[in-house]
Parts: structure tokens; C-alpha cells; sequence
């Protein structure tokens, strides 16, 4: 679980301050270049909006959005009448939130039924093993999914989008898949089920830092995850404290790593600390049991639930691969630092967070955690051959496998 941060070394408090955003600048790759190496520096684009930055009486900040061509993430600034980025606050992906946000809720519900039928039509169509093509009604996917059959063409072109799919034909009341079975995932029997791990690395780039000084943006790897009641992550917001009981998890699981040669930090292994009823977080890194660096990480359940639901998706497919698993199976944890560069234990919350999602799908029977691995009991419904003797392959060369670039947030 990696992320990209600066952090703040014995942060005392964390203060999130209230902001508006006034308006949205967008710069070039060569000028975001330039602010993001030296903000301090005047800039026309801050003077020019000086009227758009400043602090009301309800101590609100009001400031710019600064976005750079090209790049996701952005910075917050408000000059409070300078030229310059007097006040400045580092935005992990800043452009996927204004487009979230620009994005009218009917758009949204719509593309969110469109992309929940085509994954059905897929899986299916992958899972048939019948005579000729995966054939769907049109009018059992439109009332499941709550969509109008005028979008059925639209909806066609997202199934063909997916590699396994060879061709899509629609007619008046039924849509026939056709799969690549040459391309399939599953077609070698040694091969364990792959998927886009490039997505799943538990990394993005923060701010963290602490009350003494502030650091550049360094890349953060979250290896552990805590859910606290929402009076203690206020207690954290405003103290920068963690219960004592979580002293064991900032000792074995966080981290700050120096590059060499030199006393600069390079890299953060951090908890990522969420609230049930917040859908931000904070990153967090100590020694001794107590906060010493912290980030504000905006978004933060939705990024890690991505995350989450993408290795449930993983286990899951164990369950249709025919002649692929028995009734029941050992997933050790090493498979997926091997698979996503994602650290899971029994103790470090992200486990019991996977363990959590697998249990809602209707693939898991049971589910435990083990020292080293999950036991896991598939349900008996799902279609698979019997006679398969099923063991995951520990000789499998991982290294020769395409991951992928690291994401960055």
C-alpha cells in the first residue's frame, strides 16, 4: 500500500482550515513547473487574482486552485494580497476532484448503471461455457441496472472496450458476446488471475511534514490502515495524537526512509488514519508509539476502497475458473505484495479491511485471517469443475509480469 506525501516530523496539531475555492487556474507544464520548484517567487497569474484571495469573518479561506497540463495533482493558494503563494496547500489529485465535482449527478448515476451492466454482460459472457455466445435481454439488464434502452448502443461499445470481448451485436431485444477465447485470462493452467496491479499500488505524493518545518512532496507507501470513532480522529485532528493503542502499529509499520549520502527524507511508510463519518483522512508516521510527520490526505476512503474492492475482484475470480479451486483454499499475504505492492497482515488493518469487502460477495462462503494467509470457503453455487485439484503456484515468476507504471496521486 504506497502513497506519495511530505510529512511533518511530531506534528502537535493538525489544523484543517476551511477554503473556498474562487476560481481555477490552469498553467502549462513549463509554468507549473516553475511554481512548484519556487512558489515564493512573484507570479503574474496570483497577481492578477488578488481580489479572489482572502479570509472572511467566518475565518473561511477563499483562494486559487492552481492545475497543471498534464499533471493530477494541484496546490491551493491564497497570497492574502501579495504576488506571491503566501499561503499554500499541496492537493493530491486535485483534477479528478473538480471533475467530480463539475459532473452533474444525473451524468453520474447513469454512467455508474451503465458501467455496473456491462461488468454483469462481461463476467458472464467470460463465465459461459455453454454452446455459442453469451446472449443478455436487453430488457432484464435496463430494469436490473435502472437505465433507458436507448442507451443500449452506448452500453455495447463498453462491453466491446474490454479485452476478453471479441465482438458485440445488438438486436431488437437481445445483445449476443461474443469472447476471445485465445485471449482469455485464465487460459493457462499454472497462471494465477492478473489484473491491472499498476492501479492497486498503495502510493500517491502528499505534503507531509511536521510544526518545525515543512518538506517537498515525498512519495508515501501506506502499510497500514486505522478506523477510529469520530472522537478520537478529532482528537488527532486537533492534538496530533493517536490512542495508545495504536503505538504498536506507527512502531512496526511506519516509517521514514533517508536517501543516501544525505539527511533528506526520500520516502514515508505511513498509516492512513479514517473516520466513519469523514471521507478524508490522515496520513501519519511515528517512532516510539507517537505522531512525528503527518499529511492531510483529501478523499481518502474513496482512493482506499478502490484499492480494497480491486483485490477483492482479485480473489474472487478464483471462483470462476473453471477446473481452477475445490470448495476451499490458502491466499497467502505475500501474494499480494507480489501482486499489487500491497503489505497485508493480521494486524495492520488492511486485512480486516479486505476481509470486510469479501464478505459481501456472493463468491465467499467464509472467510479468516491466519498468521500468514486467508482461509477462504468459495460458496458451492458457483459453477466449477469438481475433480480440479487446485493449489496456487508458489514457482510462479512474478518478475517476468508487466506491472505497470506506479500511480501516482
Amino acid at each position: 500500500m504506497k502513497m506519495s506525501a511530505v510529512f511533518h516530523c511530531k506534528e502537535s496539531e493538525i489544523q484543517a482550515k476551511a477554503c473556498e475555492i474562487e476560481k481555477i487556474v490552469e498553467l502549462t507544464k513549463g509554468e507549473y513547473a516553475q511554481f512548484y520548484h519556487a512558489p515564493l517567487r512573484d507570479y503574474p497569474f496570483i497577481a492578477d487574482n488578488k481580489n479572489c484571495m482572502y479570509v472572511d469573518e467566518n475565518q473561511t479561506h477563499h483562494c486559487l486552485l492552481v492545475l497543471g497540463e498534464g499533471h493530477n495533482n494541484g496546490f491551493l493558494v491564497e497570497s492574502e494580497g501579495y504576488d506571491y503563494a503566501r499561503y499554500l496547500s499541496f492537493v493530491p489529485n486535485a483534477r479528478q476532484i473538480v471533475e467530480h465535482e463539475q459532473r452533474y449527478n444525473c451524468i453520474q448515476d447513469l454512467e455508474c448503471a451503465l458501467m455496473n451492466a456491462a461488468n454483469e454482460v462481461v463476467s458472464c459472457a467470460n463465465a459461459h461455457d455453454g454452446d455459442g455466445d453469451f446472449r443478455a435481454l436487453i430488457d432484464d439488464l435496463a430494469d436490473e441496472h435502472g437505465f433507458d434502452k436507448t442507451y443500449i448502443p452506448l452500453l455495447a461499445d463498453m462491453i466491446e472496450e474490454h479485452s476478453s470481448i471479441n465482438d458485440v451485436m445488438v438486436f431488437s431485444d437481445e445483445i449476443i458476446v461474443s469472447v476471445n477465447r485465445q485471449e482469455e485470462k485464465f487460459s493457462q493452467p499454472n497462471q494465477i488471475p492478473d489484473l491491472d496491479r499498476s492501479k492497486n499500488h498503495m502510493k500517491a505524493n502528499l505534503l507531509m511534514g511536521n510544526q518545525y518545518e515543512l518538506r517537498d512532496t515525498r512519495e508515501v507507501e501506506i502499510t497500514a490502515v486505522i478506523r477510529l470513532p469520530e472522537d478520537e480522529y478529532q482528537a488527532l485532528l486537533d492534538g496530533g495524537s493517536l490512542p495508545d493503542e495504536y503505538s504498536d502499529v506507527l512502531k512496526t509499520y511506519t516509517s521514514a526512509e533517508l536517501q543516501r549520502g544525505s539527511g533528506t527524507i526520500s520516502k514515508y511508510n505511513a498509516a492512513l488514519v479514517i473516520c466513519q463519518n469523514s471521507e478524508d483522512g490522515v496520513a501519519v508516521c511515528g517512532s516510539n508509539g507517537s505522531v512525528s510527520y503527518a499529511a492531510q490526505f483529501p478523499n481518502a476512503r474513496e482512493w482506499l476502497d478502490r484499492r480494497v474492492q480491486q483485490m477483492a475482484d482479485y480473489v474472487t475470480e478464483y471462483a470462476h475458473v473453471p477446473g481452477r479451486v475445490k470448495d476451499e483454499m490458502s491466499l497467502e499475504y505475500n501474494h499480494f505484495r507480489d501482486l499489487f505492492g500491497t503489505e497485508i497482515t493480521a494486524d495492520n488493518g488492511i486485512g480486516d479491511l479486505l476481509v470486510q469487502e469479501l464478505r459481501e460477495r456472493d463468491e465467499i462462503n467464509n472467510i479468516t485471517t491466519q498468521d500468514e494467509c486467508f482461509e477462504i470457503e468459495f460458496n458451492p453455487d458457483i459453477d466449477y469443475d469438481d475433480d480440479f485439484d487446485y493449489e496456487i503456484d508458489d514457482d510462479f515468476d512474478y518478475d517476468d509480469q508487466d506491472c505497470g507504471p506506479v500511480m501516482k496521486m
